[in-house]
């Protein structure tokens, strides 16, 4: 689902309602855990930090900074970084994304980690033609998207296993195009 900045406000807050929400009820009823947002994370003068490095594997689902097999490393304290990517090839066609987000800690508690992210994405595409109802329009093999937005990781389903959902706003090269990107993923995480 993409969201045009030029869409109406019904469309926006749709957009919020359809991430927020389930968010902020999952963030209420969380309770202790141990992995990226959990036992590593200690408390110092008010603010939750990460105390080790962690890392991570999983599936990442983001116009932002990849859709694929990912990996994350979360340094010590406030930074993370992870790298996304798929590679898919048939006789003619050939398909690849390769992406890198960092992100940066704003909160992280019991179960559930705020945090601002800057992406950066290539994707490949070397069909040449997207489809639409009036036939085929010629498109360019290679796009580049870049952005900056904010995300919620939320442990709950296991101590070393996280989900997380993000919005950006995405800039679309070679269009220019400025479009907002809701993205979701989990990894499982280990030290």
């Amino acid at each position: 689902m993409n969201i045009s900045l030029h869409s109406t406000a019904a469309y926006r807050l749709a957009a919020f309602r359809l991430v927020a929400v389930p968010i902020i009820l999952i963030a209420i009823f969380s309770t202790a855990s141990r992995s990226q947002t959990g036992a590593t994370a200690e408390d110092s003068l008010g603010q939750t930090a990460i105390s080790k490095t962690i890392y991570g594997l999983g599936l990442n689902f983001s116009t932002l900074s990849g859709l694929g097999v990912s990996g994350k490393i979360h340094f010590d304290h406030h930074l993370s970084a992870m790298v996304t990517g798929y590679v898919s090839k048939s006789s003619d066609e050939t398909y690849y994304n390769l992406g890198l987000e960092l992100q940066y800690d704003l909160m992280v508690r019991d179960r559930t980690r705020l945090y601002a992210m800057a992406g950066y994405s290539h994707w490949y595409d070397n069909s040449g033609y997207d489809s639409y109802d009036d036939g085929y329009v010629y498109s360019p093999p290679a796009t580049d998207h870049f952005g900056a937005g904010f995300g919620l990781e939320l442990n709950f389903i296991s101590d070393d296993l996280c989900i997380d959902g993000s919005v950006a706003l995405v800039s679309n090269q070679p269009s220019g195009d400025l479009t907002i990107y809701p993205a979701i993923g989990t990894h499982y995480y280990f030290w």
